[in-house]
């Protein structure tokens, strides 16, 4: 009876690997724009990454940033360049989401990238290793670098949703270069910090409610998101204004001292309600010296978290899985029955493919958000991009 159950395991895993690895998304060509971006995430994160024109980019959230309007802010948009680079006219481009895995690597002559965020620490790592010395550059880009006044039809991200008060803003976010004690090591560190007074203030006292307010929960009173932007063998470059997507931002640019075949960048963020900013950057250093005891990324701790998020991963697509009947038939099969006359037969299965995927690919995001302080939001999620990509009035 045991070498039964233990056979029925060893298939059940064997075909949720199988299965996982067909509904593997991969790009042989770069994106245009944010509207052509790949999920990736973990725990509470999500990531939107795509490369264009040469760039390795993407957006990042975390569940539960918002703001004092309850608009689930991005904590920014996060580029990287590598020179010589590889990515730019590359003949043999390849962009993956691996399921089974949970992150997204990408790659081409000679070089992979691996971005992914842990499931259980609030961290993202982006990885890079090629086969001959590689120049790098990092830069953190923002566009609530200064207060922005939210414009007509905007408002359908807050709680003010088509009719916000005139004058309604997204107040800047704070962001400061701290030098590290190890020589020429620096880090970015970036937050939000929402005001006492908040829209919650506003609904409270136009629901006639006051008398009771001190006996509401307020989450939004002080909330305060963001994190460091960190690496090693790093020099600070500047910062820059530019435009993306009809949105003027600034830039905070960070530059390799020297060429080397392996680069490694990390992302710590932290949310959390506090009295004051110093003790909401406690927590957030709290969980950077996790990975960096002494100011300095531990490869050793990486590594280790690298291999629980990937069982987690593991375990999460073993747990449950939906495949068709004749899903795992190869392509031949499926020609030989078109060529038969079974079109019909053959366009059949290939709906129930295409099906199972799209339901494979919006559980792996929702399974981001397994650890979330809030529940995915219906509308995209964690995973919004630049709505001018789909209506170009909409340029937020």
């Amino acid at each position: 009876m045991k070498r039964f159950y233990l056979a029925i395991a060893m298939i059940f895993v064997g075909v949720s690997v199988l299965w996982s690895q067909h509904a593997n998304v991969v790009w042989d060509t770069p994106s245009r724009n944010s509207s052509e971006s790949m999920p990736c995430g973990g725990g509470d994160i999500g990531m939107n990454i795509w490369v264009e024109e040469g760039d390795i980019l993407f957006y990042l959230s975390r569940s539960g940033t918002f703001d004092e309007n309850n608009c689930q802010l991005k904590l920014g948009r996060f580029r990287l360049r590598l020179s010589p680079n590889p990515f730019e006219d590359a003949k043999d481009f390849r962009q993956e989401l691996k399921l089974i895995d949970g992150y997204v690597e990408i790659s081409a002559g000679g070089t992979q990238v691996q971005l992914w965020a842990d499931v259980f620490h609030p961290v993202v790592h982006i990885e890079v290793v090629n086969d001959r010395p590689l120049q790098t550059e990092i830069f953190y880009e923002n566009w609530r670098y200064q207060d922005r006044l939210i414009r007509k039809g905007e408002g359908q991200q807050c709680s003010y949703k088509w009719a916000p008060p005139k004058g309604t803003v997204t107040y800047a976010d704070f962001i400061s270069l701290e030098n590290l004690s190890e020589k020429d090591s620096k880090r970015l560190l970036f937050y939000h910090r929402n005001a006492e007074e908040t829209v919650f203030d506003i609904a409270v006292a136009q629901q006639g409610m006051n008398e009771v307010k001190s006996q509401m929960m307020n989450p939004l009173k002080n909330l305060t998101f963001g994190g460091y932007l960190s690496g090693e063998n790093l020099e600070y470059t500047g910062t820059s204004d530019s435009v993306y997507a009809g949105t003027d931002y600034r830039t905070w640019g960070f530059r390799s001292l020297k060429a080397s075949k392996k680069h490694h960048f990390s992302v710590v963020l932290h949310t959390e309600q506090t009295e004051t900013v110093t003790q909401w950057e406690q927590g957030l250093k709290t969980t950077w010296q996790r990975i960096a005891p002494q100011e300095k990324i531990s490869s050793k701790v990486v590594s280790q978290d690298k291999k629980q998020t990937r069982l987690w991963w593991n375990a999460f697509w073993q747990r449950s899985f939906i495949e068709t009947i004749g899903e795992t038939e190869n392509k031949e099969n499926s020609k030989v029955e078109k060529e038969a006359g079974n079109k019909e037969k053959s366009d059949a299965k290939d709906a129930l493919k295409e099906i199972t995927r799209n339901y494979t690919l919006f559980r792996y995001m929702l399974g981001c958000n397994a650890y979330g302080s809030v529940p995915t939001k219906f509308n995209g999620g964690l995973f919004t991009f630049d709505p001018c990509h789909i209506d170009e009035k909409q340029a937020f």
